[in-house]
């Protein structure tokens, strides 16, 4: 292997390389091509003209070198030995590695997962339909092509031809593209023999990319609580996937095992065993992997926080009209704290004579209840005092207003794209 160290950072070419200063203090010059499966390099540093430091030592960089440079010459796969060690272990040169600095060498190497998880698929169908829209990583950008792997399918590579790339005139790829990128697109061509597949993105609506993204993610929550299950039964998480996920999502057709698991979850803090014994029963899971899976739910599928909303109008014409609406509301409140503290209900002027109550819970069901019987005791009490009540909006869920607040941001960003091409 040729040596790298360079003495005087000043005598790199910049225009083919890049210099990098380790931790103890030696200097190496290397190839931009080394380093390209490395996002965060690609798009911040690639581009400098000076050198830059990197949290690894001389000793450490050396082995990275090594299995670049025969990445490169080479491929991936030649090398894989090497870089996952034996038995999914990380290699002895990096166990003294700390986080920071195993997570610059894990994105050098373009891997995300010492134990391959992140090659999971989501589904018991290793390999997508003709037809269908998934969620995919832009990883090359080419002229003709864009290059993508498929993250609920194993991390399978796909091509986007140019004709598939958008309905507009562009002159070039990079601006439809961005390596890194997460793209919602559909299988248009499959080649079993090869394992060619052709994928498009001017064929997804708007609408089948944003429920796209979202079984992506529901599915993307599930391999990862099942992965934890499975370090923590130190178990392989190929083997939890097939006995729990694979299974709940041939269960039942239009439910996927994100709400299996979300229902289990609810069940179990809800105490009805017998109901989640017929959901778990049939995967025939044993005692540590059940009681594992139940414990790792409690913290991974939390239930919703949602916002109730209610308006009200107070109305009293007597002298003390408005002592008497303050005392409804104050009276109102102490009400709602003693009857159910786990819920907090704010109360808040509209304009008068409308009024206002809000809470924010993940106890939907609860809340609701709560506010009808708030309400029924606030109109007992003003029709007491001579005064009159109406509801003018029910107790209803608005939903999360941060999601709303994320969706006008992405429609934002979205907008902004399209200015710029």
């Amino acid at each position: 292997m040729a040596s790298y160290i360079v003495e005087n950072p000043e005598t790199v070419d910049y225009a083919t390389k890049y210099c990098v200063k380790t931790t103890d203090g030696v200097s190496y010059q290397v190839p931009k091509e080394f380093f390209q499966l490395h996002q965060n390099l690609v798009r911040r540093k690639l581009t400098l003209n000076k050198q830059f430091d990197i949290p690894i030592d001389s000793k450490t960089m050396e082995h990275l070198v090594h299995l670049l440079e025969k990445i490169v010459i080479l491929s991936a796969q030649a090398v894989e030995e090497e870089i996952k060690g034996t038995s999914n272990n990380q290699p002895k040169w990096m166990e003294g590695l700390n986080k920071k600095q195993l997570k610059f060498v894990h994105g050098c190497l373009g891997i995300t997962s010492w134990e391959g998880k992140d090659v999971i698929p989501f589904y018991p169908n290793p390999q997508p339909e003709v037809g269908q829209v998934v969620w995919a990583k832009i990883v090359g950008v080419t002229d003709t092509q864009g290059t993508a792997h498929l993250l609920e399918y194993g991390r399978r590579e796909g091509t986007i031809p140019n004709t598939e790339a958008t309905r507009r005139r562009v002159r070039s790829m990079g601006r439809v593209f961005k390596v890194g990128k997460n793209e919602a697109v559909q299988v248009v061509r499959i080649d079993a023999a090869k394992g060619y597949i052709d994928l498009s993105k001017k064929q997804v609506t708007p609408t089948e990319a944003k429920n796209c993204e979202i079984k992506y993610k529901r599915g993307n929550e599930v391999r990862s609580v099942l992965c934890h299950v499975a370090d923590t039964c130190e178990l392989p998480a190929t083997e939890v996937m097939e006995q729990i996920a694979y299974p709940l999502y041939e269960k039942e057709a239009g439910k996927d095992a994100f709400e299996w698991l979300y229902l289990i979850n609810q069940l179990n803090q809800d105490g009805k065993t017998d109901e989640m014994e017929k959901i778990l029963g049939p995967l025939n899971l044993s005692e540590k992997l059940t009681t594992t899976l139940l414990d790792v739910l409690k913290n991974a599928m939390r239930r919703k926080v949602v916002t109730i909303l209610a308006e009200v109008e107070l109305e009293c014409y007597e002298c003390d009209g408005v002592e008497v609406i303050r005392e409804v509301l104050k009276s109102a409140r102490r009400f709602a704290e003693k009857e159910s503290p786990d819920i907090p209900v704010s109360f808040s002027i509209i304009g008068p004579p409308r009024y206002g109550l809000r809470a924010r819970t993940d106890m939907k069901e609860e809340a609701l209840l709560l506010f009808a019987k708030v309400i029924e005791k606030m109109k007992i009490e003003v029709a007491q005092k001579k005064g009159l009540m109406s509801v003018k909006v029910p107790p209803q869920i608005t939903g999360d207003d941060g999601d709303k607040q994320g969706d006008e941001n992405d429609k934002q960003d979205d907008d902004q794209d399209e200015d710029d091409d």
